[in-house]
């Protein structure tokens, strides 16, 4: 169990993926009374799926860091893109390993997409004051960055009514 900060000092992210890291799959966990159970901080191609979220803040947030104040690291002539020039991004091994890599550049270059938020339950106690919801962004800016997030459902997991 991932304990909320003492205090209320900060938030506590159970699963944090940092600064535009991508494709990672989140599946087949419990979080129970995290501030924010996954945290998804302008990455691409993750999956969240197949989980349970109890009374945390907010099960999975989103954000679209990589169009606003990390723009210059995603910038077609900044550091993300003269790094994979360095590496020959676009010949094999990495083309034949990430074909997704290939058109990058071209491909929404900065924006969290590709995300995909599936076949999770989650469960808010009307008494728990922490809970504000399953995801903290609206879908339609899930929908402008080519992710999305559909089959979650609210359900509350008998044995987990007190935790």
């Amino acid at each position: 169990k991932v304990e909320p900060s003492p205090n209320g000092f900060g938030h506590v992210m159970a699963v944090y993926f940092d600064d535009q890291l991508s494709a990672h799959t989140t599946s087949d966990n419990t979080f129970i009374e995290c501030d924010i159970a996954v945290f998804i901080g302008g990455g691409r191609r993750h999956v969240v799926r197949d989980n349970y979220f109890h009374n945390n803040l907010y099960a999975v947030h989103v954000d679209d860091r990589g169009l606003n104040w990390e723009r210059a690291f995603a910038d077609p002539n900044g550091p993300l893109v003269h790094e994979l020039q360095r590496l020959r991004y676009q010949q094999p091994p990495w083309s034949r390993h990430y074909p997704e890599l290939v058109g990058i550049v071209h491909d929404r270059l900065g924006t969290p997409a590709y995300n995909r938020v599936f076949g999770n339950r989650w469960c808010c106690l009307h008494n728990h004051s922490q809970c504000k919801g399953f995801l903290d962004v609206p879908e339609r800016n899930l929908t402008e960055w080519a992710s999305e997030a559909h089959n979650n459902t609210m359900h509350c997991s008998q044995g987990l009514q007190d935790a």
